[in-house]
């Protein structure tokens, strides 16, 4: 198994300590392959938390109780388990029928002969209740199967997991939780980054074993380290591990884990930077140089860590992602996939800005027109968008009606898109779309499609601004 025998950025001395690690976990994996997440802290985070090295068994749950509280964080409702590895919740389809759930590649893919094939797995969210299960469809990252010069078994370590749904995700209140973003931007270094999961528990000087850790469901916690590398052509990202020290490196996942998100504050949104492949278990320098020089790979800080975590890049699958589910979470947009069936909404928007709420707005396009500004009026009724389409087999143009509303927190009840009347003091503010025939009934049979963009906006916090991206593809019958 390869994990940085392709980063021509660092030292042959490195490559070959990087490969020798690589040969060690190839014959250790196949072992342990059924292990999932552990949360593994420094000694110093360890004892500062109440630990006792000579009593581990009976303080780590004392040391470990923060991290536990920490991956109840709503941030992280998404996170579940697969039995076998950690897997996380990103959307359903359209018809409200199929989960996605996004995870490692090494914790479906077999003997590794097919990119895509049948899979029975069920996917536990964090209730302990089966959220998506069955028989489904498993799909690997492109050039997983046989990986190109520059690319190895970390950079590939990604697959989407298509179950069948059996029941909504929520959060502590009992509502719908929205998915997770996944990270489209290129800016994951020298930024914290935070690991969920539920495996075995250990410390830097344990490491993770069954002795000290409760039943799986129980071990859910949360730690934190620092992106600092990139391997194999920038498709993969390391984040170092201090085993003594509780410095930024203080956690890491198991050494044997595979499949756990990691997660990032970006642009004031949790976001999904990486898949957890494997770990680098020996002493890694900081001060090597790099495919982008930064004064701490100039030497300026030289910092030695005990392992490094390694994850494959989820920027670099967002676009093959999308093509098993089109209306995937990015931090850049939203995106909507509008049907001649059924209605579909955004996440709740206004609860990413800084307080207050959201409305939506149509900024000029040529195709579409609807309102350009925002407005607090308190009138109850939906929005009309009239968008110019071609039919499909004649091309000819003709104008479809699109209906859109958003919540305003009040029940049995909704506003124009652009009104951002909220509802007694509660933020509120998911858009909804929908095609109604009875407002298309000069369409003829035939098949419709157009795309533009709605333009999230804040009332309160003028700062904030989002877009959603509308694909409507509409079939008259």
């Amino acid at each position: 198994m390869t994990l940085c025998l392709n980063d021509r950025s660092l030292p042959r001395s490195s490559r070959k300590r990087c490969l020798t690690g690589t040969l060690f976990f190839s014959a250790t994996l196949m072992a342990h392959s059924s292990s999932t997440l552990a949360v593994v802290m420094s000694d110093s985070v360890f004892f500062d938390h109440g630990g006792h090295m000579n009593n581990v068994a009976g303080t780590i749950g004392l040391a470990m109780a923060p991290h536990v509280e920490k991956s109840k964080e709503a941030q992280f409702d998404a996170v579940g388990h697969l039995g076998n590895c950690t897997g996380t919740w990103i959307g359903d389809a359209t018809d409200n029928k199929t989960s996605y759930i996004l995870t490692a590649a090494r914790c479906v893919e077999g003997d590794r002969t097919k990119a895509t094939g049948t899979i029975t797995r069920d996917f536990v969210d964090r209730t302990g209740n089966v959220a998506a299960g069955g028989k489904g469809t498993f799909y690997l990252a492109p050039r997983r199967i046989d990986p190109p010069a520059g690319f190895g078994n970390t950079s590939t370590d990604l697959a989407v997991l298509a179950l069948p749904k059996k029941r909504d995700i929520v959060d502590q209140a009992g509502a719908r939780i929205a998915s997770p973003m996944l990270y489209d931007g290129t800016n994951e270094r020298r930024a914290n980054v935070w690991f969920v999961g539920y495996g075995l528990w250990g410390t830097g000087t344990t490491r993770e074993t069954q002795a000290v850790s409760p039943s799986i469901d129980e071990r859910r916690a949360a730690g934190a380290s620092r992106v600092e590398r990139f391997y194999e052509a920038k498709y993969a990202l390391g984040a170092p591990f201090n085993r003594d020290k509780g410095d930024a490196y203080w956690a890491r996942p198991s050494l044997f884990d595979a499949g756990s998100a990691w997660w990032q504050w970006q642009g004031k949104k949790w976001s999904i930077i990486a898949t957890q492949s494997v770990n680098l278990d020996e002493p890694l320098a900081l001060d090597v140089p790099g495919e982008q020089p930064d004064p701490i790979e100039r030497g300026a800080r030289v910092r030695t860590v005990a392992s490094e975590s390694l994850g494959a890049r989820v920027s670099k699958y967002v676009d093959w992602i999308r093509t098993i589910h089109p209306e995937v979470r990015v931090t850049s947009h939203d995106t909507l996939v509008l049907t001649s069936r059924g209605e579909r909404s955004t996440a709740n928007l206004a609860l990413e800005a800084e307080y207050g709420n959201v409305a939506y707005v149509l900024p000029w396009q040529n195709n579409v027109q609807g309102p350009s500004d925002m407005v607090w009026s308190g009138d109850s009724r939906v929005t009309t968008l009239t968008v110019t389409v071609p039919e499909s087999a004649t091309s000819a143009r003709t104008e479809l009606k699109l209906r859109a509303w958003r919540d305003n927190g009040c029940r049995d009840d909704l506003s124009q898109m652009n009104d951002a009347v909220n509802c007694n003091d509660k933020r509120s503010g998911a858009l909804t779309m929908a095609f109604d025939r009875g407002d298309n009934a000069h369409l003829p049979p035939g098949t419709y499609a157009a795309d533009f963009y709605i333009e999230a906006r804040g009332w309160h916090d003028a700062g904030y601004k989002r877009t959603v991206k509308v694909k409507a593809r509409i079939v008259v019958e």
